[in-house]
Order: C-alpha cells, then sequence, then structure tokens
C-alpha cells in the first residue's frame, strides 16, 4: 500500500541530515536554485520579443495574446495601454519590470469586458462532443455507420486498411507533411509579399530542407497514446502522453502543458487562462486523425475532438476537425475543389471558423486567379495574428483551390500566400499525398528528405518517414472498422 502523503514528508523529515558545507557552498546552491526558479522571469521576455526559431521572423507573443482576445469580442483597451510599458521594460533588460507588467497585462485580459455589437457574439461556439456532433450536417449523412464509400468499404474494410494502396496512400500523406514543413520553416512568419522580395516566386526549396520543427510532434504523441489505449484512448490519456513525451511548446499549447503540469485535464487544459486557444496549433497537426480513419470523416473529426481539446477550444478546434476531415475524405474524393466543399459539413455550421470558411470559398470561385482571391482572405483577416488559425485556414483553401491537386502548383500557392507557411504547406501536402498517392509528389521534393525525420519527442527523435507510415497503417488496421 502507498504511504500517505504525511507519512511520506514524516519520513522524509527524519531521514533529513545538515550538510557540513561552507558559506561558499551555501552561496553557490542560492544561485543555482535563484537561476532554476527564475525561468518565468526570463520566459516573459522571450514572449514579449522573440524570433521563429529558423526564419529569424520577428514575434510577440504576449501582443498577439491581446491581439486574439480583441477577436474573441472583448475590450482590451486596459492590457494594450501597458504596451509601452513592457516595451521599455523590455528595452532596458528590466526583466522583473517586464515580467510585473506582462502579468498586469494578462489580468486585464482575464478581466476584459464583452463588446455586445461585436461579430464573434453572432456565432454558435458548441463546446461539448455531443452538441458538436449535433451540429455537423456530415453526423447525418453517416448516420448509417457505413462509411463514404470508401475502396474495400464494408466487411472488406480490413482488408483495405492491410493493402499497400493504403500505406502507399499513408506514406505520401506523411512525405506530404514533411515537404510542406520543410519548405515553409524558412517562410513561416512573413508576408508574401517578403517572401517575393527575398526568393522570388518560390517553386522548391529554399534553403537545404530540415523536417525538424514542432508541427509533427503532437501527432507522433497522439500515435504513441493510440498504440496504447486503441479505440479507448480519450483526452486525458492523449494529455498524459503529451507529458510523457513533449518537453516544451509554443502558444496554446506552452498554456496547456503549464495546465497539465498543474493537473488541469483536458478540456480545462485548453480553455483555462489560454488566449492562444484558436491558433493554428490543433488544426497542424488533425493530419494523423484522417489517417487513422480513411473514408471515415464523422471518425476522423471525432478523433480531431479528443486531440484538440488538450490544448485549444472552440473554433481551434474545429479547424483541426476540418483539416481532419479533408484528409479522411481524400481517400475518397480526388477532386480537391469538391472535397474542400465537402469537408465543410464536419465543422460546426454555426461557428465563426466555418463562416471563414465559406467565406473563403466564395472568395476563389468569384476570383480570376489566386492572387485575388487571397488578397481578399488576407484583406478580410488582417486583424488576426499570423498564427492564427482563420488566416491560415484560408491560405491552405486557396492554395489547394488554385492547385487543383498539382503538387507542384499547390505548394507555390501556399507558399507565397505567407503566414505559417511550415503548418500551411504541411497540411496541404498531407491532403493531396492522401489523395494521389507516392507517384503524385515529385522526387526533387521528397528525395531530399532521404526518409528522414527529426523531432524532439522523446524517444522518436529520429525516425524513418516510412516506419511513421508502417506505424500509422498498422494502428489505423487495429481499429478496423468500428467507430
Amino acid at each position: 500500500m502507498a504511504s500517505r502523503a504525511w507519512e511520506m514528508e514524516r519520513d522524509l523529515r527524519r531521514q533529513a541530515r545538515p550538510p557540513r558545507e561552507g558559506v561558499a557552498h551555501d552561496a553557490l546552491r542560492w544561485k543555482q536554485a535563484v537561476d532554476a526558479l527564475s525561468a518565468p522571469v526570463r520566459l516573459a521576455r522571450v514572449l514579449w520579443e522573440s524570433e521563429v526559431p529558423a526564419s529569424g521572423a520577428p514575434d510577440r507573443l504576449i501582443v498577439g495574446a491581446i491581439q486574439s482576445v480583441a477577436n474573441r469580442g472583448r475590450d482590451v483597451t486596459r492590457a494594450e495601454a501597458l504596451i509601452p510599458a513592457a516595451q521599455e521594460a523590455f528595452e532596458r533588460n528590466d526583466d522583473l519590470t517586464l515580467s510585473r507588467v506582462v502579468a498586469e497585462i494578462y489580468r486585464e485580459l482575464w478581466q476584459a469586458p464583452l463588446v455586445a455589437d461585436h461579430p464573434y457574439h453572432r456565432f454558435v461556439h458548441p463546446d461539448t462532443w455531443e452538441d458538436v456532433r449535433a451540429s455537423l450536417p456530415g453526423a447525418r449523412e453517416d448516420a448509417g455507420g457505413a462509411g463514404t464509400g470508401l475502396p474495400g468499404g464494408g466487411p472488406d474494410r480490413a482488408s483495405y486498411l492491410g493493402s499497400d494502396a493504403y500505406l502507399d496512400r499513408v506514406h505520401a500523406a506523411w512525405l506530404g507533411k514533411n515537404i510542406g514543413g520543410a519548405l515553409g520553416t524558412p517562410l513561416e512568419g512573413y508576408t508574401g509579399r517578403a517572401i517575393r522580395e527575398a526568393w522570388g516566386e518560390v517553386r522548391g526549396y529554399v534553403r537545404p530542407p530540415s523536417t525538424l520543427n514542432d508541427d509533427i510532434t503532437y501527432e507522433i504523441a497522439f500515435l504513441s497514446a493510440l498504440e496504447s489505449h486503441g479505440a479507448a484512448l480519450d483526452s486525458q490519456e492523449l494529455a498524459l502522453r503529451w507529458l510523457d513525451l513533449i518537453p516544451m511548446g509554443w502558444s496554446a499549447e506552452l498554456v496547456a502543458l503549464d495546465n497539465l503540469r498543474r493537473g488541469l485535464m483536458p478540456p480545462v487544459s485548453g480553455r483555462y487562462l489560454n488566449p492562444y486557444s484558436e491558433w493554428i496549433g490543433a488544426q497542424m497537426r488533425g493530419e494523423v486523425c484522417g489517417l487513422v480513419a480513411p473514408g471515415r470523416p464523422m471518425e476522423a473529426v471525432r478523433w480531431a475532438w479528443i486531440d484538440g481539446i488538450v490544448s485549444h477550444e472552440k473554433n481551434g478546434v474545429y479547424a483541426e476537425m476540418y483539416n481532419a476531415a479533408l484528409v479522411s475524405l481524400a481517400f475518397v474524393q480526388p477532386d480537391v475543389r469538391a472535397l474542400l466543399e465537402q469537408a465543410l459539413a464536419y465543422v460546426p455550421q454555426a461557428s465563426e471558423f466555418a463562416d471563414v470558411v465559406r467565406r473563403t470559398l466564395g472568395w476563389c470561385r468569384q476570383a480570376a486567379n489566386w492572387q485575388e482571391a487571397w488578397a481578399r482572405a488576407e484583406a478580410a483577416f488582417e486583424a488576426y495574428h499570423w498564427i492564427h488559425a482563420y488566416p491560415n485556414a484560408a491560405a491552405v483553401i486557396v492554395g489547394l483551390w488554385w492547385g487543383q491537386g498539382d503538387f507542384d502548383e499547390t505548394l507555390h500557392v501556399v507558399a507565397m500566400c505567407g503566414l505559417d507557411v511550415d503548418c500551411n504547406a504541411g497540411q496541404a501536402g498531407a491532403i493531396l499525398g492522401a489523395a494521389k498517392g507516392t507517384a503524385a509528389i515529385p522526387a526533387a521534393w521528397s528525395a531530399p528528405l532521404e526518409d528522414t525525420l527529426e523531432t524532439y519527442v522523446k524517444g522518436f527523435e529520429r525516425m524513418r518517414i516510412s516506419e511513421l507510415a508502417r506505424w500509422t497503417a498498422r494502428l489505423a488496421a487495429g481499429l478496423g472498422s468500428g467507430r
């Protein structure tokens, strides 16, 4: 029987013996303790002003927090008034004052009053799976449980999931994901105009490609948890796997990991004091949910919900659901434009994210070219942070719509839209891979990766992309045809 807490503390105290070191050693111990425990003070400096690791793009996560709370229809005037004080403290390297001002900014964000007539409040955002499911037209379409006509569906589904044809699509999706990530890593955080000025029309890697980034991190954790728990996997078990494998995160995932370490489990981990919970972090990892549920979009979006609420809420989770539905449907719908339309049935219809998708599709239908469509989207979403789900979802839609299934042209368009290019190009590449297979991916993109994936996930620091595909297919086959 495990010891009770008071007994553990009593025994610890009884066994403790004072050291006999001198003052110098005591001073060293204090310095070590201060250094270790001052991390939050130093973190405030990083959050105020930093650079994206590979691209060098400037970022201000605290300003992004203010921006995002305003996007949700709250009055952030008092938080914005503190920006000059934070900037002054940053410039004079006064990290203690900066930490205090950042805390004041967050305080004002948490108590920011509603702006009654803000457009955000006109939308409906269900926040339980039951309510979300009831809001999906796709749930009614799939009510019979027969899927959407996957080759080898029904009794033969298990044989399809074990086939070379399915494995090839999964392999292509992971190739596309990593190709897009490698393409976009040097570009992320910049506008299309800045990218064009630096590199012209991007139609290939602008630097030797690297697969090391955070985009695939959480998908590996998902597969690891799925391997342990199978169809019974829930958000809490997935969250605990994050703590096992993932040492750090950024924006929404940074907050979620801190919440999880304090015992706040999903969905609280994604909601609590998280101004970034409608950013792209969940959207960027939805591909794996579609890959383990090929041709079963409702199953895919259920997995996306389970995954998304660990670190996000509302529109941030719906963005992951849309990505998951796109990948799942790509196995049965080769027409990319039809695919973009059909996947909309798998997000809450009265949500703001659904409105973003509908508007972007409308601009694509009306435009003469991708530049015209993107100009409409870029103007419409200029008030959103470059990591927010909305402008990046629009970039993926524009790229896929105007790429029309061609891998080269799709990545070209997505790259030239700018913003979170590695996430967006990775998503578009995965969707095309799932739809077309490895034969549709030019060797000029795949060969430089040398079938190698590098991550900072504990125990998965280096692996083969082909092995990642086999692992994914094996887990999908284990799930079978059940929901």
